[in-house]
């Protein structure tokens, strides 16, 4: 799904709030990408740089703004339809510019919407800016907060979070670390099971936390931010999955799987009971174990 547009101000007006300079088109920016990574597809999308090699990644993508430091800067072969702005710790800027917009709300949420014809028990809550479609039920006890899209005939148990804040951590010096709360939404597609006391947290940077079609949850499981499930994947009771992991499609995640952050599974894959997955594991593979490990 297209991110949110969680910016609307000019390169210009960004570094005169940050304390920046830049070089190039004062452009507009809209969204906004993870540290070296190109999770959008708009020209109109901040980026950060970290090394050369990313910034070559980034010249391929058609993006137009960049956050990059002196150094680097100095280092690589300058493009005119490219806009620098210089940045002492683009990682730094990035915590800044992300809990800048938490606090002043400086983001436009989608639309809300219910059908009349799904159930919301009337001990739940739920936010404005929330999209619930037709014959979906909501059992007792839920919180869904804003920017949360749940499509039809999809099932929420009881005591269900959707659409909190995940966060992630900058260490500002050896004494004292920031936290930044994500900015974004969860979607959940058509025919969802989600069953008891599960938690799914909301997308970064305008992005949306993704459960695709037919997919079944357990009871006491934790989604953290910015994790795509494909379609009719199974994730068992008491599993905890990591910020940015991707898991493909018809994936079976046996009882109290972990996954590490960043992590990719592949179609068809599964885990044994207990299973902490460390690293990517392919298509129809069999793990488990602690760290896990290929068997079959």
């Amino acid at each position: 799904m297209k991110s949110l547009k969680i910016l609307n101000l000019k390169v210009k007006k960004f570094c005169e709030q940050f304390n920046l300079e830049f070089f190039g088109e004062d452009r507009k920016i809209e969204y906004l990408s993870k540290i070296n990574n190109r999770t959008e597809n708009h020209e109109n999308t901040l980026s950060f740089a970290l090394n050369k090699e990313f910034y070559e990644d980034f010249l391929l993508s058609g993006f137009k703004i960049l956050v990059l430091d002196d150094d680097l800067y100095s280092q690589i072969e300058k493009n005119e339809k490219i806009t620098y702005i210089i940045a002492s710790s683009p990682k730094k800027t990035y915590f800044e510019l992300n809990n800048f917009i938490v606090k002043n709300n400086k983001f436009e949420g989608i639309s809300g919407k219910i059908d009349k014809t799904s159930f919301i028990d009337p001990t739940s809550f739920v936010d404005n800016n929330v999209q619930i479609g037709s014959n979906v039920h909501i059992g007792k006890n839920c919180s869904i907060y804003k920017n949360t899209i749940i499509e039809s005939g999809t099932h929420i148990g009881d005591n269900c979070v959707i659409g909190t804040a995940g966060f992630d951590v900058y260490q500002k010096d050896e004494h004292k670390q920031d936290i930044s709360e994500s900015v974004g939404g969860v979607k959940i597609e058509s025919n969802v099971r989600i069953k008891n006391f599960t938690n799914i947290d909301r997308g970064s940077g305008g992005r949306f936390t993704t459960i695709k079609e037919g997919v079944a949850i357990g009871s006491f499981v934790h989604i953290a931010h910015d994790v795509v499930i494909e379609i009719m994947s199974t994730i068992i009771d008491s599993c905890t999955i990591s910020g940015h992991v991707k898991i493909g499609r018809n994936v079976l995640l046996g009882i109290n799987t972990t996954i590490l952050q960043s992590i990719s599974i592949g179609d068809y894959a599964s885990t044994g009971i207990g299973t902490v997955v460390t690293t990517d594991l392919k298509s129809n593979k069999f793990m488990i174990g602690n760290p896990g490990r290929v068997i079959r």
